[in-house]
């Protein structure tokens, strides 16, 4: 059963995907047969009433029966006209005027299965709407360096962007480093460097953790200082406990909100505790710490704000897909350029409220997409009015060309880090003036 709140407020719940599927099919059905079945009946009535010319009930019924067909007929031709002429900043609206080809894979909230030792995913049916499919397994070698499908340049065609290098190796350098890694599957892997100083955000599954340590041992990475947990769903905080573990990071840090199970204790430090023990690894020591609204990371000269989400829902399971909108809106600012890390809260009811308590903090330099491929509401983007916009996905399910066009109508560039073992490696550096982008980056 969907929330009928989501429903209005996020376009990229999945739920408004379903609701606006569902009922414009039922519109259509009402359309077609509605009428069919009252001309039925209209001319058994009329049967009837040559038998009977004087019967006043039979006229009446069929004269009912006439409005009863144009209005069956007219009336669902009336609604998609009337959300036609809606203005689709409204969320309804826009996935109404969309056609269901467009969105391709719907997105949901969450992975369920198991790993076996090939990195390759196991998925089960699941009632809460979870992600379905395969995670690609490991292969022997480092990442390709191939022309990646999923690099575009704001104009619809394929390749690099103009706005840095495309398919570079070698070390990158520079003050402030966010690298969008490209895991085996379609989750969310984010290292931050600021001098010597690093931060750690999400990691996906356990198999994805692998192949990210792979890439920070290749650019060099020996220690990590914070780690940012987003929200409790295992595809973001599986690969944790062995982040964690290998490079040393003593501060972990993440939401408020708790979990059913989970007692005081918060739903993703929960989580992470509880995939450590499945993992066989120890976090003791490890200084766990909460985030709420207006506390800030100073990390060097990078300061990291946590401004969402005002309000959580408690007592969840932490792997419910209402767990999204339970995810941290991270804000980070380096000199003058900024970047908005979201994990999976494309709510865009979540966006309003932090823009009404820190207004203006969503407008930022680089946005990484809320929830993947799921398309924002429009006003979100505008919140945003980001210059580069980074989607963590996978080749099967590329942002719809609906929410491209939600994106180039603000003037962002955008950058796809795709899950196939190939593409991605997305790094933005910034001197704290200018940002510069590395594509498809193979160290």
């Amino acid at each position: 059963m969907f929330n009928l709140l989501e429903v209005i407020n996020t376009c990229s719940s999945g739920d408004l995907l379903a609701f606006t599927q569902i009922a414009k099919k039922i519109l259509n059905l009402i359309q077609i047969f509605g009428p069919l079945l009252l001309i039925i009946s209209l001319i058994m009535t009329f049967i009837k009433l040559m038998g009977n010319p004087d019967d006043k009930k039979l006229k009446s019924k069929i004269k009912n029966s006439l409005i009863a067909t144009v209005l069956l007929f007219f009336i669902p031709m009336l609604v998609n006209v009337t959300m036609g002429m809606v203005d689709n900043s409204y969320d309804l609206s826009a996935c109404w005027n969309t056609p269901d080809k467009e969105f391709g894979n719907p997105t949901y909230s969450d992975h369920t299965g198991t790993n076996d030792d090939t990195g390759k995913k196991k998925f089960t049916q699941d009632p809460g709407g979870y992600e379905k499919g395969e995670k690609t397994p490991e292969p022997s070698s480092g990442n390709g360096n191939g022309n990646g499908s999923g690099n575009n340049n704001g104009d619809g065609s394929d390749g690099g962007n103009g706005n840095g290098n495309y398919g570079t190796s070698g070390p990158i350098t520079g003050d402030m480093q966010v690298h969008f890694i490209n895991p085996s599957s379609r989750v969310d892997a984010i290292y931050i460097k600021v001098g010597n100083q690093a931060v750690y955000l999400d990691g996906g599954f356990k198999s994805d953790g692998r192949r990210e340590i792979k890439y920070m041992d290749r650019i060099g990475v020996t220690k990590i200082d914070y780690y940012i947990g987003t929200h409790s769903h295992k595809d973001h905080i599986e690969a944790a406990p062995a982040i964690i573990s290998k490079y040393g990071i003593k501060n972990v840090f993440y939401g408020r909100e708790t979990a059913s199970g989970s007692g005081s204790t918060p739903a993703t430090w929960y989580a992470i505790n509880k995939y450590a023990q499945e993992q066989n690894i120890s976090l003791n020591g490890v200084n766990a710490k909460t985030l709420t609204p207006g506390d800030k990371i100073n990390v060097g000269g990078l300061q990291i704000t946590c401004i969402g989400p005002m309000s959580v829902t408690n007592g969840l399971a932490i792997g419910d897909t209402k767990q999204n909108y339970n995810s941290l809106i991270l804000r980070l600012d380096y000199g003058s350029t900024s970047f908005l890390l979201t994990g999976d809260n494309s709510s865009s009811s979540n966006w309003k409220a932090t823009e009404s308590a820190f207004p203006g903090k969503l407008n930022v330099t680089v946005l990484k997409n809320a929830h993947h491929n799921g398309m924002n509401n429009e006003s979100s983007y505008k919140l945003a009015s980001a210059e580069y916009v980074v989607f963590l996905t996978d080749s099967k399910n590329l942002p719809s060309s609906s929410c491209i066009n939600r994106i180039k109508k603000f003037g962002a560039k955008y950058y796809y880090v795709v899950a196939d073992g190939k593409n991605g490696n997305v790094v933005f550096v910034s001197d704290g003036s200018n940002i510069k982008v590395t594509e498809n980056y193979n160290p």
